[in-house]
């Protein structure tokens, strides 16, 4: 299991103008998750991230 301190969510757009969601999971010991999710290159439908 990893105990998560704090979760930023961001709902942006890129340098081309793509709609993306990117999200920061920061760790106990001060390591980060990072995963940018481009919309445009998702099927539609419910995304469990």
């Amino acid at each position: 299991d990893i105990d998560i301190n704090s979760i930023s969510l961001e709902i942006g757009k890129t340098e081309v103008d793509k709609a993306y969601i990117y999200l920061k999971l920061k760790l106990e010991d001060g390591k980060y998750i990072d995963n940018e999710f481009n919309l445009s290159e998702l099927p539609k439908g419910k995304h469990t991230v």
